[in-house]
């Protein structure tokens, strides 16, 4: 019995203890992991950082294509010996080996949950690249784009950048993600660096089944902002917010929810701010339950001159008939008017634009629609309305 209590004590300090830990935590990496890293991903546990608990996180050297694994790549962590950068602290994660990862230019680096079932909030990381001058960050959830930022180095002191959701990380497009995807831009960025990645629960959704927020240029420099709901849970109210860079936002409007229902509720609110022909806009919606608590929609953006050369539906919705707005000059055209099966209900051809007059929908069935236009040289633009 003593015998199997000393072998009891042997097994047990002789295995690798590594500390499982709850979010908020940042992974943050202290030393080389070669024989782990040999593969191309850097995993939390490696290399002096905490193991998450129910969130495994691949980090790696991807290609520009398919943002997979880059071929031949390894992983290394380096001290600044290495960097150069202007902190003589700094360390971090960076691709290898040199000769045919770094100095040809690495597309990207990846930070990704392994099952993209388990969501996280990027609330900051620390970012370096010795000859680069600026990097796009693109977010998504299962393989859906989410948002993306860009964001510049200093190359005066090369130092390290911290970036923070209360600063270059728009919240909306880091807070409930599985997929960040950091893009050095430009021949000149080389050697890109990472470390000290803050990972935090992801924010819960809206309490709402929301779709098809959109922000539609209207006549006399105005926004038609218009969202749906599927269904909603003690939604009290909407604050419809807006913003001149992104982060910080204001109340335009507060719209009165419907409480709670499983039926498909309309939204909409026409924003006559004299600045939309100035910037790209940015719109949020702020969704306030009863009890007071609130969530925020993604963030969607509106640009004057983008808006002014779209092709656009108005009414929409509509009950007796749309008028197609085609703001550039064009030739032999083809409308056509398809249910969400894909029959086609409704056809003509134009040979100018400026012959398009509104078209008659009122013996349509209530519901989604899609209006296809046809032009000469095969391209195609579809529209959606709704036929109330």
């Amino acid at each position: 019995m003593k015998r199997n209590f000393l072998f009891f004590i042997i097994i047990l300090f002789t295995s690798p203890l590594i500390a499982q830990v709850s979010l908020p935590v940042t992974l943050n990496f202290t030393s080389n992991a070669a024989a782990a890293w040999a593969d191309g991903i850097v995993q939390d546990g490696d290399g002096g950082s905490s193991k998450i608990n129910g969130l495994d996180i691949n980090i790696f050297a991807a290609d520009a294509t398919n943002f997979n694994v880059f071929p031949g790549s390894i992983m290394k962590w380096d001290n600044n010996g290495y960097y150069g950068s202007g902190d003589g602290t700094y360390n971090g994660l960076t691709p290898g080996p040199d000769v045919t990862v770094t100095n040809n230019g690495v597309p990207a680096m990846v930070i990704k949950s392994a099952n993209s079932a388990n969501n996280f909030s990027l609330k900051s990381i620390e970012l370096y690249d010795w000859g680069g001058s600026f990097w796009t960050i693109k977010t998504y959830d299962n393989g859906v784009f989410v948002g993306s930022i860009n964001i510049t180095f200093d190359q005066v002191n090369w130092n390290p950048k911290t970036i923070t959701q209360s600063g270059e990380l728009i919240p909306s497009y880091f807070q409930n993600i599985d997929e960040v995807r950091i893009i050095p831009n430009g021949a000149s960025a080389i050697w890109p660096s990472l470390n000290k990645i803050l990972l935090d629960n992801p924010v819960s959704p809206l309490p709402v089944s929301l779709y098809n927020f959109t922000a539609q240029y209207q006549k006399e420099n105005k926004v038609l902002l218009k969202w749906n709901t599927a269904s909603e849970q003690q939604n009290a109210f909407f604050v419809l917010e807006r913003s001149n860079d992104g982060k910080i936002f204001d109340s335009v409007a507060t719209i009165k929810g419907s409480g709670t229902t499983a039926r498909t509720s309309l939204y909409q609110y026409l924003d006559n701010t004299s600045a939309i022909t100035a910037h790209t806009i940015y719109y949020r919606l702020k969704q306030v339950d009863y009890d007071g608590h609130f969530h925020f929609s993604k963030v969607i953006t509106f640009n004057y001159q983008e808006a002014v050369q779209r092709i656009t539906i108005y009414p929409n919705p509509a009950s007796e008939s749309i008028k197609v707005n085609i703001p550039t000059i064009e030739v032999n055209l083809t409308l056509k008017i398809y249910d969400m099966k894909g029959q086609a209900l409704w056809s003509r051809k134009y040979e100018h634009s400026s012959d398009i007059t509104p078209i008659n929908v009122s013996s349509l069935a209530s519901g989604l629609y899609k209006l296809v236009i046809e032009k000469n040289n095969g391209l195609k633009t579809d529209l959606s309305f709704i036929k109330q």
